[in-house]
């Protein structure tokens, strides 16, 4: 076991990081950039808002900056086995101004097609998976959300963009390509 977690990075505490290239995304060119004002934090929420956002600097998920000519305002959104997750409201700055994507995401009939002569089925939790993705510096400037303790730059995909599920999608297909399959011998497409 000690040999498999020196080899795969998988095993180890913490966050991981994806080690292939960064994802870039860019604005249409003629999009002026938005920069709108940090929202209201409830009173009660701001020391957990404000630990979120220390663990996700100190995870190197976020970057404090002064200055940005994208600022998008946070949107806390509390999860079901307690917590919180710190998301940027999007759709009101970079969703208007990111081109879309396409890429074909199986449907449930498809994935059930592949899975059909499998003999055995693995789990992977990609825990914080988006945050496990680094992005190029334009787009961490883009991604920039504003909070009430000042601007914070993405330094990995952020949840909320509109095409962080293609995005990753797209890449985690392409890493998993070419797996053979216990049973069936043939490769995963």
């Amino acid at each position: 076991m000690e040999q498999l977690a020196r080899e795969f990075e998988c095993f180890r505490e913490g966050l991981g990081c994806y080690t292939g290239p960064p994802i870039s995304t860019l604005p249409v060119p003629a999009v002026k950039p938005i920069h709108l004002k940090a929202r209201p934090v409830p009173f009660a929420l701001e020391a957990e808002v404000g630990a979120e956002l220390d663990r996700m600097v100190a995870d190197g998920i976020l970057e404090p900056t002064n200055e940005s000519a994208w600022a998008t305002p946070i949107v806390v959104v509390k999860k079901a086995g307690g917590g919180i997750r710190i998301c940027g409201d999007y759709k009101s700055t970079v969703n208007k101004a990111v081109l879309p994507e396409t890429y074909h995401m199986p449907t449930i009939d498809e994935a059930f097609a592949k899975l059909a002569p499998v003999h055995t089925l693995s789990k992977v939790d990609l825990v914080k998976a988006y945050n496990q993705v680094p992005i190029c510096d334009l787009t961490s400037h883009l991604c920039t959300i504003t909070t009430h303790q000042g601007l914070y730059k993405f330094k990995r995909l952020p949840f909320g963009v509109n095409v962080a599920a293609i995005r990753f999608q797209r890449l985690v297909s392409e890493l998993l390509k070419g797996i053979k399959g216990k049973r069936s011998g043939g490769p995963i497409r």
